[in-house]
């Protein structure tokens, strides 16, 4: 498995620590013990299209 790269397009929405279908990605202490959320009208590909990406 490729560790996750977030280059300069980051905006620190954390989408991606909710979205991890493994719980793999951490942002320090506080988030490994969190349950994860997705927003029930949102999903993965509308995020990516909004940040143009496809």
């Amino acid at each position: 498995m490729n560790p996750p790269e977030w280059g300069n397009a980051c905006e620190s929405c954390f989408a991606c620590i909710n979205y991890c279908p493994r719980s793999a990605i951490q942002s320090g202490k506080k988030t490994a013990a969190r349950g994860r959320y997705h927003h029930p009208n949102v999903s993965i590909t509308d995020m990516m299209l909004q940040n143009g990406r496809e």
